[in-house]
């Protein structure tokens, strides 16, 4: 929403804006992913699956907005 309010407060497009703030949302969820599998102590396998699952959460919001445009 951060993303979102500041790129429209600086004049961009809507479109932009909206486009900015989702990709942002996928990266923010994948980097959670990757903090709560290192704070879990999780290595290897398990580390990657962790982070793998963050990011097709991701990849589906991104699916997801593409589909709806």
């Amino acid at each position: 929403m951060a993303v979102l309010l500041s790129l429209w407060a600086s004049g961009a497009r809507l479109a932009a804006a909206v486009s900015a703030a989702i990709w942002t949302s996928a990266g923010t969820i994948v980097i959670i992913e990757i903090a709560a599998g290192l704070r879990a102590k999780q290595s290897g396998r398990k580390l990657a699956g962790q982070v793998t699952f963050g990011a097709l959460l991701g990849l589906l919001i991104i699916s997801l907005r593409w589909a709806l445009s």
